[in-house]
């Protein structure tokens, strides 16, 4: 409980809940890795949290005057996303350690969201309105970055063509499909986020942003794509260095040697940037993301440090919340790989009950509803 203890002391509030800590068990490695997650109670919050960055706060959140939330989720799900290669076999795009070995000879998606994107939607948007319920009225300002990713998913299937795995009308259908995908999630997220919560201590609401310092490489890849020139990480890291100051900053720290390694330093860009402490004002951090996502927060501590040692004025801090999911799965700790049914039954009852009723009843009293249709938002870029 010593993370808790240290953001009751830095918040000024109580947090720690009657609940046992939650421990969750793996073994990546043939040996057991265990992740503990904190009780807590914020506001109309109350779950078990991963806490990242609580020994940095030296302070009281009252000599803060802006916050800064960093969100964001996975598109798809493993069963949302079904990939065949030509002799039939499904793959999974997004594993690191199973490249494409086949040439794909086709992409198809589930059009609804799959379950994992919604039960993580509303658990993050459930997750960040119980943080704003524990800020005092004294934080003027408060941005909340929805970095939902889209151009990074362009890159995931660029390895592929690289290797003349996937034809070019095929890829370019996939970015098509990512578009789709992110605009949804992307207008979710925000709407969840959007509605006015009538126990907010904060004295204006939030200001909801999408993050898109990633999207000036999208035009230029589907062109190159299209023109059948190669994509070159190194020109793609050019264009973002010419362009963004914090893109600057990290590249000139940390050189990424493939597409995967781009696509991460894209999240951790924003997480520097929500984290930069100026030489006027003193913004806070914070990341709000699935506890899979705690890796990347790691990430970004190691590429802050690598700034300060070539810049010695550079000064960052980030607090990272990793909320646990409410709703598991048998067999799997991962919504994502293991997506289940649109329909559950009720062993008990009998009763059946679609995703958002399941959601609906999970989260019931926090003020979200699973179709988040509260309020319509325009999309801001940030």
């Amino acid at each position: 409980m010593g993370d808790v203890r240290l953001l009751e002391q830095f918040f000024g509030v109580k947090l720690v809940s009657q609940e046992p800590a939650l421990c969750q068990v793996t073994y990546p490695s043939g040996w057991p890795s265990i992740v503990t997650f904190s009780p807590v109670t914020m506001g109309r919050y109350s779950g078990n949290v991963l806490i990242r960055g609580a020994s940095s706060l030296k302070s009281h959140i009252s000599e803060y005057s802006e916050v800064h939330i960093t969100t964001g989720t996975c598109l798809f799900s493993d069963s949302a996303l079904n990939v065949v290669t030509q002799t039939g076999e499904k793959v999974r795009v997004l594993d690191p350690g199973k490249p494409i070995q086949r040439r794909i000879h086709s992409i198809t998606v589930d059009p609804e969201l799959s379950f994992y994107e919604q039960e993580s939607t509303m658990r993050l948007g459930q997750t960040i309105a119980g943080f704003q319920d524990i800020l005092g009225p004294e934080i003027i300002d408060v941005t909340i970055l929805v970095d939902v990713p889209r151009v990074q998913y362009y890159l995931y299937m660029l390895e592929a063509h690289s290797r003349n795995l996937i034809s070019q009308d095929l890829l370019l259908k996939w970015f098509d499909l990512v578009d789709q995908r992110h605009a949804m999630i992307t207008r979710r997220l925000m709407a969840l986020l959007s509605p006015a919560l009538p126990d907010r201590s904060l004295s204006r609401s939030p200001d909801i942003r999408r993050a898109n310092s990633f999207d000036i490489l999208g035009d230029a890849i589907r062109e190159s794509v299209s023109s059948g020139r190669a994509v070159l990480v190194k020109h793609l890291a050019n264009v973002l260095e010419r362009n963004d100051v914090t893109w600057q900053l990290i590249l000139e720290a940390v050189k990424p040697g493939n597409y995967r390694d781009l696509i991460h330093l894209s999240y951790v860009r924003e997480q520097i940037y929500a984290g930069r402490q100026p030489a006027k004002g003193r913004p806070l951090g914070v990341v709000i993301e699935n506890h899979n996502e705690r890796q990347t927060h790691k990430l970004s501590n190691q590429v802050a440090a690598a700034i300060m040692t070539k810049h010695v004025g550079f000064r960052w801090l980030s607090l990272g919340l990793f909320p646990k999911e409410d709703i598991y799965v048998t067999g799997d700790s991962d919504l994502y790989l293991r997506d289940p049914a649109k329909v559950f039954v009720d062993q008990t009852t009998g009763e059946q009950y679609s995703i958002s009723a399941l959601l609906d009843e999970v989260y019931r009293g926090t003020g979200f509803a699973s179709d988040a249709a509260a309020s319509k938002r325009t999309l801001m870029d940030g």
